[in-house]
């Protein structure tokens, strides 16, 4: 990463990083790495994760890396490492109920897949909100799908309650996902959530 982009993420992480109770990233994150660039099957990625670590890629703001794609990426990412080491916290029957009726998450490459077909967008999408996904990558698997919600749910944009109050499909993941943060921690409630969009 260009050296002049460290003094720039720090407090980008710093304020991603406070979202957080000290125990929950005291019992799952050893460590955030930035990275100029990265690829997994000659396909480049923007973030990815370990079973402690979260990695994400910065080449500067010019080049779309902003302050909040940054911010967003890492919550997606530590999302999936929570997923995993929580499994039992969030609904997926119910969160699957929720999807169009014969839906079902077939991609076996999940995120790499989604991104060779040029199908990773991560602009919310309001005919697929509807349907009960926030973006195109969403539909890819569930994983991607509970990323893409929580990386709003953290880092939200000025539309995104708008977006879930408008939404049926969008409003029920909302609430699920809410509940597997607060089985997580009591400190996630919906009103913590809410009140992240002016920070």
């Amino acid at each position: 990463m260009a050296e002049d982009e460290i003094s720039r993420v720090s407090p980008i992480m710093e304020k991603a990083l406070k979202k957080y109770p000290v125990i929950v990233l005291q019992t799952n994150l050893k460590a955030v790495y930035f990275l100029k660039s990265m690829k997994f099957y000659d396909v480049g990625f923007g973030g990815t994760n370990s079973n402690d670590a979260v990695y994400v890629t910065d080449n500067g703001d010019s080049m779309g890396y902003t302050d909040s794609y940054l911010e967003q990426t890492f919550h997606h990412e530590f999302s999936s490492v929570l997923f995993r080491n929580y499994p039992s916290y969030l609904d997926t029957v119910a969160w699957k109920e929720v999807n169009i009726p014969g839906f079902d998450y077939s991609d076996p490459e999940a995120g790499v897949g989604a991104i060779r077909k040029n199908q990773s967008s991560q602009d919310a999408d309001t005919i697929l909100c509807k349907n009960g996904f926030f973006t195109q990558y969403a539909y890819s698997s569930l994983e991607n799908d509970v990323n893409t919600l929580a990386q709003n749910l953290f880092c939200p944009g000025p539309e995104f309650w708008v977006i879930v109050e408008s939404y049926p499909k969008i409003r029920k993941k909302i609430s699920l996902l809410i509940r597997f943060y607060y089985n997580i921690d009591t400190v996630f409630t919906e009103e913590y959530f809410r009140k992240l969009i002016t920070q």
